[in-house]
């Protein structure tokens, strides 16, 4: 070896713009002969290694030798194809790495020929599909792949002729064709393809990816590595992958780094021998392994090195005076797979330079290759991060989630180069699916963190993150490598293999790693969890299927197993899980069905209920139903689909769920025809059946109104029936109807309570509300206070309350609605039933008018406009300010469901009976813009309440079209005094329709933005500490809720839920995230505002403001304990 030899520097002219490449290679040889190509390394598995210099001169010879071999030999054209383009052969290369495959390869290229270059790892059958796919006239094996080139050629539906490499280079190395001349380049376009790699097929055949002149030269033009010129490269990465191929060929041309190749040593080697025959000394080189890269570097000093992180992850261990060749190197970069955190910064901790580095099949490397600093006190914390390279590619990370934190790759074109694929459109480039998170600190820095595809959908809807998965088992030292599978399963499972030091019995190890698995389940969400059974075993003669870069072959891996995994799915779901608690249980006869319901609601609630109590009129919340439908599941008698998501809702006493699971498991005909249908009903038909009940008899209510007299009218000022005022916008409209000087008197119904008088009612809710006590004071002559009982007769008035309503009263605004998104329709029947109540009361009236009635309904009540409508009044994107005659509207939830029957009875009064409505479907309404108070009970206080113990807030929830409740109330006022009395009208057959919403949209990354940044800077005021609260996707955001559920018993429930309030609306925040537009999921729907905004304008409120979000966190932060009705 000369201890001198200079390799092409990249300051040197060097012009090559517009060339093939093959005239590339001719010009560097031609200006250059004798500068340092590359180094031979001869390894005998235990001797110091020995260099044998290439140059470029060295290399043209050989590759002049081989082309005059090969012409001739090549068939001329390919089955299939047109005769015009048959002059570009492609001819299939299956071979280890090697100077004498390098040396094919470019000779290929002077040939004319379009090299596949296929992965030794390839089945045969995978082989042939890539042969078939490009048309391969050829395919060029050394020995060792012999067998495969031949069962791939038996497969492919192509005529391929089989070369070997070996007796190729046995006649290039002879007398005969020392000295040939040297071919010339052949002229070709820069847009014709250069060669073919393939992808890894871990999820099925490997697809072929094409790269272009033009893409290879722009590769040697941008020097990526000429900070290291000089150096010599060690990428012991095979030439058929990616990094192996571009180290080989950019790097050496590009920036003067000279390539390493491998190989054995010969008998016939010694150091003199002539260069004349390098070509014919290639012997297979030892494995590669930890020990060989230190032997390697031991004599490649100052060197470049790119490699797989598992060669490097084993020498972690090793103290850091035996790492001396790793440290003496200026660069380890790693890619290719991820590498273990842990080592990485063991090794860097002992000195070792290892970093980053990252590109694709389709892009070719893409990061930049750094020097190391000369201040490298972060670089354990920043080894992982890279710096994307910009003047190839157009480089793009659109956001991901709603905050923008979490981003995608997108490599687009430019004049100099082009992602080879092309599955983008905005913009339009390479979507790589690989996501990434900006460095907290430094700008440019980017932390790759997994793929887009790193998940499993099970047939839940749940989705699995098996990357979470795949770090916990792979902490476990007796785990080599994990498999998680499950898509369209109901839970999933893993596969595992053992690594060497592990027992090799399958129930031993598993003995082995039942620590391990017990950590992941406690960590994992509750659906992700490893069922007794679902963790498998690899065996020895079925290892995973690995590709060329050592990732995992999906497909292939999971077809081993298919009636192992396919095995354990039956034994589970036919023979039960595995419980020792409730699993004993003899379940002969619905008594004991009915038996075994009454114990686990007894543990879980700890509180006994009557057999036909309902639940949730008990007491009964969100968790403690999911807590309940688990147990059931547990139990290993009720299946997944037996236990329906929504059973305990749907059948909400001991006696109903016993009788529903009892014709489950039974196949009884006990239960009775409601009960059979709950859980799978048409709530569509409930719906209308609804509407019919509670419009009947509405046309013998009609009044004659040429027969009442108005003598015992008051017509002094207007007369206010209000419903729901110790409510969030009930107690803001009393409070601007007390403030109004044309209002003589407000009758306020409130629901009866036992031992509690109205009045004390109404000031705690003012009180809470931040609404001064002294209105009520001041006002307290306007004021009427009236028990009702919703549900009953007349809801219950005295006789004296009615006649006076019925003699003065001017308006009816009705807003008392039990709010809760988990409870069925059944449950609101009595306040549908107190909707007509006051129907009637108002057509009792004694007045020449009758009272105006003003209902507020919900956009929940027609949630599913768009879904349903927009294809039909494609006219409409926001949802008009009218009625609807459609059941399908409504949000999956009673609330909803009972909010549009209420609209569908008043729809009918007006038509029957003549008297005057108004709908006003309430919005999203937030917190008072004054006092910052908001419903503790709704979802968005109970989110951000939630987020200090979580630690976490969803980022991607729908855009809000938020309206503070005070403005509501004002607007609820001004709207409801402002309708005339009776329907005079009569082409008018339905109530005035008006949208309480406001206009503007705020969008959820804004709101969580605001939300955290107030949050943080009231504990800085009143010196609370604040844990760091990430955004994560709603689904991450549930899997943790639903995490937290699992994990607390009854004993701990109060003071869980009063930490982690979103546990109470656990049902709603699961549809809410699945579903969409489901049980609250009203806010995917816009409602138009233009009658709205007519009159009232005060609704068109604008954005939310950073200010009004101060106002609700300091609102939130005021100790208190969530309590849902």
């Amino acid at each position: 070896m000369s201890a001198h030899l200079a390799t092409l520097q990249p300051s040197e002219p060097f012009e090559i713009n517009g060339l093939s490449v093959p005239a590339v290679y001719s010009q560097v040889a031609h200006l250059y002969p004798e500068r340092l190509f590359a180094r031979i390394l001869f390894d005998d598995g235990c001797s110091v290694p020995s260099l044998q210099d290439v140059t470029w001169k060295t290399l043209l010879d050989d590759v002049s030798r081989l082309v005059s071999v090969l012409r001739g030999r090549m068939p001329d054209s390919r089955s299939g194809v047109a005769e015009t383009d048959c002059a570009a052969r492609t001819v299939g290369v299956l071979a280890t790495s090697s100077y004498p495959y390098y040396v094919l390869l470019v000779s290929l290229w002077f040939l004319e020929c379009e090299p596949i270059l296929i992965s030794t790892r390839n089945s045969p059958a995978a082989i042939a599909h890539l042969l078939s796919e490009a048309h391969a006239v050829a395919l060029i094996c050394d020995s060792s792949q012999i067998s495969s080139a031949h069962g791939a050629c038996g497969l492919s539906e192509s005529q391929v002729s089989i070369f070997s490499l070996e007796e190729l280079i046995t006649l290039a190395d002879g007398d005969e064709y020392v000295g040939v001349a040297r071919p010339p380049p052949p002229e070709l376009s820069p847009d014709r393809v250069l060669h073919y790699m393939h992808t890894s097929g871990s999820s099925g055949h490997p697809k072929l990816v094409s790269r272009r002149h033009k893409d290879f030269v722009s590769g040697v033009s941008n020097r990526s590595a000429q900070a290291f010129a000089g150096s010599p490269a060690y990428a012991p990465l095979p030439l058929f992958h990616g990094m192996g191929l571009y180290a080989s060929t950019r790097w050496p041309l590009g920036s003067g780094v000279a390539f390493t190749f491998l190989t054995g040593v010969p008998q016939s080697y010694t150091a003199s021998t002539s260069v004349s025959r390098l070509l014919s000394l290639h012997t297979p080189p030892p494995p590669p392994s930890p020990q060989a890269l230190l032997r390697h570097l031991s004599v490649l000093p100052r060197a470049l090195v790119f490699i797989a992180p598992v060669l490097i992850e084993g020498l972690a261990h090793l103290p850091s005076n035996e790492l001396a060749p790793l440290q003496n190197v200026q660069r380890v970069f790693v890619g290719g797979a991820p590498m273990n955190d842990a080592k990485a910064r063991q090794l860097i901790g002992k000195g070792v330079p290892v970093v980053s580095a990252y590109g694709s099949s389709e892009t070719s490397l893409i990061s930049t290759l750094d020097p190391r600093p000369t201040d490298s006190a972060d670089e354990a914390d920043e080894w992982a991060y890279i710096r994307f390279r910009d003047d190839r590619f157009g480089i793009h990370l659109p956001p991901m989630d709603a905050e923008g934190r979490v981003r995608e790759l997108v490599v687009s074109p430019t004049e100099y180069n082009s992602p080879v694929v092309i599955n983008h459109d905005d913009p339009v480039g390479f979507a790589t699916r690989d996501l990434w998170v900006a460095h907290p600190h430094k700008q440019g820095l980017w932390l790759h963190i997994g793929r887009k595809d790193d998940v499993t959908v099970l047939s839940t809807g749940e989705k699995t993150d098996n990357k979470q998965i795949e770090k916990l088992l792979l902490a476990d030292p007796n785990i080599a490598r994990v498999l998680v599978f499950g898509v369209s399963r109901p839970f999933n499972g893993v596969l595992l293999e053992p690594s060497p030091s592990a027992p090799s019995s399958g129930p031993d190890f598993l003995a082995r790693i039942a620590p391990t698995l017990r950590t992941l389940n406690s960590t994992v969400p509750t659906h992700s969890r490893i069922l007794d059974g679902m963790a498998l075993v690899t065996s020895p003669d079925r290892p995973f299927a690995l590709s060329d870069k050592g990732s995992i072959k999906v497909k292939e891996t999971l077809g081993q197993y298919e009636e192992d995994i396919k095995g354990a799915y039956e034994a589970i779901l036919h023979g039960g899980l595995k419980r020792a608690d409730w699993r004993n249980v003899e379940l002969k006869t619905e008594e004991d069905v009915l038996s075994l319901v009454r114990r686990i609601v007894r543990d879980i609630v700890r509180v006994e209920y009557e057999d036909e109590d309902d639940f949730f009129l008990r007491g009964m919340d969100s968790l403690h139903a999911v807590q309940l439908r688990a147990a059931l599941l547990q139990t290993g008698r009720f299946l997944p689909q037996q236990t329906l998501p929504n059973v305990v809702y749907a059948y909400p006493s001991k006696a109903r769920l016993s009788r529903f699971l009892s014709s489950q498991l039974f196949e009884s005909t006990s239960v009775s025809n409601s009960d059979r249908q709950a859980g799978g009903r048409n709530r569509e038909q409930d719906i209308e059946a609804l509407v019919v009940r509670f419009t009947d008899g509405l046309d013998k209510l009609s009044r004659n109104h040429t027969s009442i007299t108005s003598d015992e009218a008051c017509d002094d000022g207007k007369a206010i029936v209000l419903s729901g005022a110790t409510g969030s916008l009930g107690a803001h409209s009393l409070y601007d109807l007390l403030g109004r000087k044309d209002v003589r008197r407000v009758w306020c119904l409130h629901r009866a309570k036992d031992g509690t008088d109205p009045y004390d009612q109404q000031c705690q809710a003012f009180d809470e509300r931040g609404l001064p006590l002294r209105v009520l004071e001041e006002q307290r002559g306007k004021l009427r206070f009236v028990r009702i009982d919703v549900g009953t007769p007349r809801l219950a008035i005295d006789g004296e309350i009615i006649g006076e309503i019925c003699r003065e009263a001017t308006h009816i605004i009705h807003v008392a609605w039990h709010l809760n998104f988990n409870l069925p329709l059944s449950h609101f029947i009595p306040h549908v039933s107190g909707t007509r109540a006051l129907v009637d009361l108002a057509l009792s009236s004694r007045r020449p008018n009758p009272p105006k009635f003003v209902f507020i309904s919900s956009i929940g009540a027609v949630a599913h406009y768009v879904a349903s409508h927009s294809n039909s009044i494609p006219t409409h994107e926001q949802v008009p300010e009218r009625p609807f005659q459609d059941p399908s509207l409504p949000a999956h939830s009673g609330y909803a469901e009972s909010k549009y029957v209420a609209e569908r009875i008043l729809d009918a009064v007006c038509k029957c009976a003549g008297l005057r409505c108004a709908i006003l479907r309430a919005g999203q309404l937030a917190g008072s813009s004054g006092s910052g108070y908001w419903n503790p009970r709704e979802y968005v206080p109970i989110l951000f309440a939630s987020a200090r113990m979580m630690g976490c807030v969803p980022g991607d929830l729908p855009d809000a079209y938020w309206l503070p409740v005070d403005v509501a109330a004002k607007a609820t006022v001004d709207m409801s005094l402002s309708i005339t009395g009776i329907n005079r009208d009569s082409s008018r057959s339905h109530a005035e329709y008006y949208h309480l919403s406001n206009p503007t949209l705020t969008p959820w990354p804004v709101i969580v933005d605001r939300f955290l940044h107030a949050m943080m800077s009231s504990s800085q005021t009143t010196g609370d500490r604040v844990h760091s609260i990430r955004i994560v996707p709603s689904t991450e955001w549930l899997a943790e809720l639903e995490n937290l559920a699992h994990n607390y018993d009854s004993e701990t429930h109060n003071s869980v839920t009063t930490k982690v309030p979103a546990l109470q609306l656990l049902q709603f925040f699961n549809d809410f995230a699945k579903r969409g537009p489901g049980a609250g999921g009203d806010m995917w729907v816009k409602l138009e505002t233009t009658r709205a905004l007519a009159m009232a304008h005060e609704i068109d409120y604008g954005q939310i403001s950073q200010e009004l979000v101060k106002r609700y966190v300091r609102w939130m932060e005021r100790p208190k304990t969530v309590k849902l009705e």
